[in-house]
Formats: structure tokens, sequence, C-alpha cells
């Protein structure tokens, strides 16, 4: 019977991840007294340039090489990169692209009973994610997404940018 079936459609992708709504995150209007900036990285392909943001307990914590705390928060400012008069990305004098236009923020952070209503599949311990907008809202996603996309870094602590985190620390 199903081999009978017709097939998918050329280049045709299934979503194959569950919607997850319910994130606790919320936007850290203090951000830029309470954390420390300590990453950058350029996205050529996108265009973007990312500002890397941090509490002092989780830079603390992996610069030991352990877990972030309980109530640790990595977030992150996405620019467009500042663009010459041909269409080039600016590099600043610190080697990265120049902060354009501020087109998003994203957050992971760990909340106490975080992970309790994630599936396992997508389970990251306690960390929650979000999108905001420049206006500090709320931007709908599918946090299943960020969850296992992060999921494969299990060993630092589901965090893409531990290496960094721990550096900056020293």
């Amino acid at each position: 019977h199903f081999s009978g079936l017709p097939g998918a459609a050329p280049g045709a992708a299934g979503e194959g991840v569950a919607a997850l709504d319910g994130t606790r995150v919320g936007f850290p209007t203090d951000y830029r007294d309470r954390l420390v900036r300590y990453h950058t990285i350029d996205f050529p392909d996108r265009g973007q340039v990312r500002h890397y943001w941090a509490d002092p307990g989780s830079v603390e914590a992996a610069r030991a090489g352990g877990d972030l705390p309980g109530d640790a928060i990595i977030f992150v400012e996405v620019y467009k990169a500042r663009l010459d008069a041909d269409g080039d990305p600016v590099t600043g004098e610190d080697g990265h692209f120049e902060a354009g236009q501020l087109i998003l923020y994203t957050a992971m952070q760990k909340i106490a009973g975080g992970g309790e209503p994630v599936p396992e599949i997508y389970a990251n311990g306690d960390w929650r994610y979000a999108l905001f907008t420049t206006e500090r809202t709320h931007r709908e996603t599918n946090e299943a997404k960020c969850l296992a996309c992060h999921k494969p870094e299990v060993e630092r602590d589901y965090v893409f940018t531990y290496d960094q985190l721990a550096a900056a620390a020293e």
C-alpha cells in the first residue's frame, strides 16, 4: 500500500520538529550593566555581527570547566553589518564587522524546572530559549529548533560559545 502512494515533491523538506511554546525567558533590561560582553562573531553569509553577553557567574563557572550556574543567561545582540560604498561589510579596529542596524536579540537562560515540560529528545537540562524584537518583546519562534540545535553541545552545557566564555575569564 505505502509503496503505491505518491512521494514528496522534489526538494520538499519536512519540518520534523514539534512546536514548543511557553518559554519563560524574559528580556534582561539591565543586561548592559549586569552582564559581561565576552565574544563577537561575524556571520559573512548573513551580513551580520553578533555580540555575546553572559552573567559573571557563568564566566567563572566556564573558566573552572563546569556547568553554568542555575541562573545562567547567555544574551546576544544581532546587528546587520555596516556596509561600505561597494556593499561590503566594514571591518572595525577589533577585526570584526562594525555593527549597523540592530535587528533582534536572542537569549538562552537556565530556569529552575525549565526543562520539565520539554520532551527528552529536545531537552537541554533547564535551558530555555527566546528571540526578542528590537522593541524588546518576545518574537514568535519555535523553541524546539533552538533546543534541537543546542542538544549536541551537552558536554559544554549546551553553549556553543563555552570556550570563548571560559577564555573571557582569563
